[in-house]
């Protein structure tokens, strides 16, 4: 079985935005499953937005320089891990800014214990 996911890299100045996996024990980028009938960018901003309470926008090529058809952000990596025997993740991975100017870290502290800024 096989699972699409993304992975964020919210950079801000020199520091980058991590999420504490509880199941993994590790500090990862935030990210997730994309739901069904989701698109993988709706599900990326999504995701930072719930481990993180940090609102976002992804960088990074669209496929065509058109309007219509909506262009999706192209993913700066796509890697597939195993996550044991029979079940995949096709892991969709981008970087984004966050929206507003204030300081990162100061708006993570001030949302979710379990995220934090990493130089």
């Amino acid at each position: 079985m096989r699972h699409f996911t993304v992975a964020v890299f919210v950079v801000w100045q020199d520091r980058v935005l991590l999420h504490f996996h509880r199941k993994l024990g590790r500090w990862l980028p935030p990210g997730g499953h994309v739901e069904e009938n989701e698109l993988p960018d709706d599900a990326a901003v999504r995701e930072v937005l719930e481990e993180s309470g940090v609102a976002i926008r992804l960088v990074g090529g669209r496929g065509v320089p058109v309007q219509v058809p909506r262009q999706l952000v192209v993913p700066a990596g796509v890697q597939v891990e195993d996550i044991y025997p029979g079940h995949q993740h096709v892991d969709l991975v981008y970087f984004a800014m966050q929206y507003t100017q204030r300081k990162l870290q100061r708006s993570v502290t001030e949302t979710r214990r379990s995220s934090a800024t990493r130089p």
